[in-house]
């Protein structure tokens, strides 16, 4: 009897025990959120309905970090705040939480520097912030880089815009300053093609829009170097010579030599290739009409150079 008691005591300790063993398993469960705030860093530059409207976390809800977390990029998308930070206080039966974000502050006021070349008038037509604004940081660098291309435009290769905010986090106002720094009109000189065998460079460069200064240059616009047409002058080098065969043909470089503050010389880098040849040509597939037929209709036979243009039309 005492060895049939001992087991059952043994059975039901075990039993009793298994319930505890099974609840070490499982997770700790998540806080319930109670209460949410809003509070700002510096003035109040936002309605704090913005901040409600672009957060998922919520009253009554179990506590996510994942939640949270996106939370915080929704507001820094929302291009109205400058920093987001999420704090957490424990309170009774759950958590509170609170959003603390900084505004970004409104334009006061806009103002361009150091410009001689043009007169502000000109240059403002590319500023479209102004005094009332949310200061926009992204905005500020693309307009300044509009500046940058008027002036590249005119012959200003070293040209620099630069943006500078400067805030007043008492009052939430900021002053958008556009810092130019202009440097020499830089011309021209020469344009020189290297790697070319076969092409000359002459008939390279009467190919391109890019042009040294001469005395009649102002009357074009020539003789300056222009960032987007001179990348297009490179993609007309190397259809040139696909239209002449040569299919591995490309612009391996460029580089600016500054031969005295106002003036430069253009160096392109070429790699020719070899020319192809068609060797042969073999349709496939064709059942509506005899072979002879659709082969006379081709442009580019066995022994003629071969060009993707060519391909392209047959």
């Amino acid at each position: 009897m005492k060895r049939h008691f001992g087991w059952a005591l043994a059975l039901g300790f075990l039993v009793a025990s298994l319930p505890a063993w099974g609840q070490l398993d499982q997770p700790p469960k998540a806080p319930t959120v109670q209460a949410i705030e809003v509070k700002f860093s510096g003035p109040e530059t936002v309605n704090r309905s913005v901040v409600t409207a672009n957060i998922q976390t919520a009253v009554g809800q179990p506590l996510s970090r994942e939640l949270i977390e996106q939370d915080v990029r929704n507001l820094i998308n929302t291009g109205y705040f400058f920093d987001v930070r999420v704090l957490e206080e424990p309170v009774a039966n759950g958590v509170k939480v609170t959003f603390q974000v900084q505004g970004k502050a409104t334009i006061k006021e806009v103002i361009i520097e150091g410009q001689k070349r043009y007169k502000e008038e000109r240059l403002r037509r590319e500023i479209t912030q102004k005094p009332g604004d949310t200061i926009d940081e992204h905005k500020a660098h693309l307009e300044a880089q509009k500046i940058v291309e008027i002036y590249q435009k005119a012959g200003y290769p070293d040209v620099k815009v630069e943006p500078q905010i400067t805030m007043d986090r008492e009052t939430g106002k900021a002053v958008l300053r556009y810092q130019v720094t202009e440097g020499p009109r830089v011309l021209i000189k020469r344009i020189v093609i290297h790697g070319n065998k076969v092409v000359k460079s002459g008939v390279l460069l009467k190919l391109i829009k890019t042009k040294r200064d001469w005395w009649l240059a102002w009357l074009s616009g020539a003789g300056v170097l222009k960032a987007e047409q001179f990348k297009e002058d490179l993609e007309k080098i190397q259809e040139y010579y696909h239209a002449q065969g040569y299919i591995d043909a490309e612009v391996t470089g460029t580089r600016v030599e500054r031969v005295s503050p106002k003036a430069m010389v253009l160096h392109i880098d070429v790699f020719e290739g070899r020319q192809y040849k068609v060797g042969s040509i073999a349709l496939e597939g064709i059942k509506i009409f005899p072979v002879n037929t659709v082969e006379k209709r081709l442009k580019m036979t066995t022994g003629q150079t071969y060009t993707p243009g060519k391909l392209q039309a047959d």
